[in-house]
């Protein structure tokens, strides 16, 4: 079984980096309404909708001529997807699922996709990832990631560049059972079937209990076995969830529950013991 999933980083570019990235941002944009004004008069003259291919080769064109030449300035694959995105917003006014298309404006909503996995590289071991015509650039390392990256969006909000990747991961049937806490209180030791760590993850509190999936593994699995202390958002410490105990095999198929951001595993017919705390 295989699972497309999302991870999001914050970039740290230098001054030239992200006077490049808003350069890119708005030649997407720029290309964007320029193809949605040249669909609107294609309509206006009672002439066919005109294709993503046919959109490419104006864009072709729009590259070379010398009023916008500074197209040039951001890849072509960030450009083309732009134009695809206003191709399935057409789409999907046809089918009636939105409204129409409308212009993009500056400084709101900037984005543009690297969709091309040969494009880019990613160095979690230094904390930089390389994207095209901007080099090595450092990112918050604030997790690691699963899976093989196969394209890339950079936006921006409140000032400050993100990236979120999509990686294409394989899930496995893989289960380690249940530690019992000293104080009745759950905690779960999971075996990744990704990674070569163990996470200790708690199932009674209203959050994770690690901030970020990094190397520093076992020294949280040490502070949980100890007895630490769970933390709960809110002041009122009493309103706590009641912890269970529940063995499954490996062998069996699992069933994926989520509880806010606490996780657990389990086959539902497979459940033998109970255990609730009122702590």
């Amino acid at each position: 079984m295989e699972r497309l999933q999302a991870f999001k980083f914050e970039l740290r570019p230098n001054g030239e980096q992200t006077r490049q990235l808003w350069q890119f941002a708005g030649c997407s944009r720029f290309v964007y309404n320029k193809a949605l004004a040249l669909q609107q008069e294609n309509h206006k003259a009672e002439l066919k909708y005109i294709s993503y291919v046919q959109m490419c080769k104006s864009l072709t064109t729009w590259r070379k001529d010398q009023a916008t030449l500074w197209l040039q300035l951001a890849p072509a694959q960030t450009l083309q997807q732009s134009l695809k995105d206003l191709d399935r917003a057409y789409q999907n006014f046809f089918s009636k699922r939105a409204a129409f298309p409308s212009y993009k404006k500056k400084g709101r909503g900037n984005s543009f996709r690297f969709p091309e996995p040969k494009q880019f590289k990613l160095d979690q071991a230094n904390n930089r990832i390389f994207l095209p015509k901007l080099g090595w650039m450092r990112y918050r390392n604030s997790r690691n990631v699963i899976g093989t990256l196969r394209n890339i969006t950079v936006s921006e909000r409140g000032g400050k560049y993100c990236v979120r990747g999509s990686f294409l991961s394989r899930l496995h049937n893989r289960l380690r059972l249940l530690y019992t806490h000293p104080q009745q209180r759950l905690v779960s030791t999971w075996a990744s079937p990704f990674l070569q760590h163990k996470a200790t993850v708690s199932f009674i509190c209203q959050r994770t209990a690690l901030h970020n999936f990094n190397d520093n593994w076992h020294t949280h699995s040490d502070r949980w076995l100890v007895g630490a202390s769970i933390p709960v958002i809110g002041k009122n410490r009493k309103q706590k969830l009641p912890a269970c105990i529940f063995e499954s095999p490996m062998s069996e198929p699992t069933t994926y529950i989520r509880n806010h951001t606490s996780f657990a595993w389990a086959a539902p017919h497979k459940i033998t013991r109970w255990c609730v705390s009122k702590t």
